[in-house]
């Protein structure tokens, strides 16, 4: 498995968000093994709810994503992705 993170990675990063703008959770937006894929590289945290009497996990509706913030210094004050100068 690739473990660089493309331009493409860094967009859809800087738009990640519980919902998007039609009201989809993260987990039905995006891909369960790019998810996967971002969480292992360290770029989001996904929280899975475990049911405290059950000890069952929360089906994905109720997870919550959070960004790494270093994921916020790859835009600039209008929200376009800063490139890297090769």
């Amino acid at each position: 498995m690739e473990d660089t993170i493309t331009r493409e990675d860094r967009l859809m990063l800087g738009g990640l968000s519980e919902r998007d703008e039609a009201g989809r959770h993260f987990t039905q937006a995006y891909s369960m093994e790019w998810l996967r894929r971002m969480e292992r590289l360290g770029y989001i945290q996904i929280t899975r709810p475990t049911h405290q009497a059950t000890g069952m996990q929360y089906t994905p509706e109720y997870w919550h994503v959070e960004v790494a913030p270093q994921v916020s210094e790859w835009f600039d004050a209008f929200g376009q992705l800063i490139e890297d100068e090769e």
